[in-house]
């Protein structure tokens, strides 16, 4: 049975709040995991209850929260504030408001019939050279967020299509989605640099006992040491490995949610067509690899294969879900009326 829009929109939200659920739970439950087999392989059993295991736990999450604190900010004062910033970073240009050219003029007209559907002001446009078809939206705020389109999606598009792709930009900007990727990815930040900071004083507490002399004054201070930075590099990377898992299936969710309201502002079949014609495109993206990896989470479609940690769906999936939805002419509504 076809889905409405409305049904994917919802389906979407409650997918994402329960991968919030899940990732909120698995940050406290690893550090406690780790404390139940510390308990279980304890040799002083007898000394150490489970409260004191407890205590243990509360004080590994408090030491980690300051790294991972730290790491955070760092990462959020240097990708937050307006979208220009990651536009121009990619080589994206704003369009000249007086610009005389064709596929410019009906871009801006586009975006501005998508800002009337939504309900909120036009954001600044920005080209990217590259041959295939895709956008992206990026911005803190619904106020300093902008649009950005590559070459290859007007060359490309009809008017309709190229609808569909800048209603699901929309979608992101409205549905805040850029916030909630900056927020997991300080997240992430945050985490590497506590599995840094294991690393490091690993390879400190392996320079002090150069000595044999040294070894056997401080064997007892450098093996508390040592397992202290081992314990961090092990729950960082953990922490870090799983955080992306859940933000790569947020990302996913998003994207589902994004091609509903699409839908939501074209009431067409346009997000359904475009994607079918890039998955027939052969062209491949001149973005070099390292801002491919920043930035790839961003675009309207990604060129990875599907895997666990791929921020958008598999294209076919998306197709399916676009023609299923009431206001294609693929879906259960169109069908009823074109066999009457």
């Amino acid at each position: 049975m076809a889905k409405s829009y409305f049904l994917h929109q919802t389906e979407a939200k409650s997918n994402t709040f329960k991968l919030v659920v899940a990732y909120t739970f698995g940050l406290l439950v690893v550090p406690l995991l780790i404390n139940i087999v510390l308990y279980f392989f304890d040799d002083s059993q007898t000394e150490f209850s489970w409260r004191d295991h407890f205590y243990i736990y509360g004080i590994t999450v408090g030491v980690c929260a300051i790294p991972v604190i730290i790491g955070s900010l760092f990462f959020y004062f240097k990708y937050s504030g307006p979208g220009y910033k990651v536009a121009e970073a990619l080589g994206a240009s704003p369009i000249d408001d007086f610009e005389d050219n064709f596929n410019l003029s009906q871009l801006r007209n586009i975006v501005e019939e998508i800002s009337f559907a939504s309900g909120i002001k036009c954001p600044q446009i920005y080209i990217l050279e590259d041959p295939t078809i895709n956008a992206f939206a990026a911005g803190s705020t619904i106020d300093n967020s902008i649009i950005c389109v590559n070459t290859g999606t007007l060359d490309q598009l009809d008017r309709s299509e190229l609808s569909g792709v800048i209603a699901h930009e929309f979608s992101h900007i409205v549905n805040r989605d850029v916030n909630i990727n900056l927020k997991i990815g300080t997240m992430i930040a945050g985490f590497s640099a506590l599995s840094i900071l294991g690393w490091f004083i690993l390879r400190a507490t392996s320079g002090m006992g150069s000595s044999r002399s040294s070894r056997s004054k401080n064997s007892s201070g450098a093996g508390i040491i040592l397992l202290i930075g081992l314990a961090l590099l092990v729950l960082g990377w953990i922490w870090k490995f799983y955080s992306m898992i859940i933000s790569a299936a947020i990302s996913r969710q998003r994207e589902y949610l994004a091609d509903a309201t699409a839908v939501s502002y074209t009431r067409d079949d346009s997000i359904a067509r475009a994607l079918i014609k890039i998955q027939n495109s052969a062209m491949k993206s001149t973005i070099n690899e390292s801002q491919k990896e920043t930035c790839s989470h961003m675009f309207f479609t990604s060129e990875k294969k599907a895997n666990l940690l791929d921020s958008h769906p598999p294209l076919e999936n998306r197709i399916k879900r676009a023609k299923e939805m009431s206001f294609s002419h693929y879906g259960e509504n169109a069908e009823e009326n074109s066999s009457q």
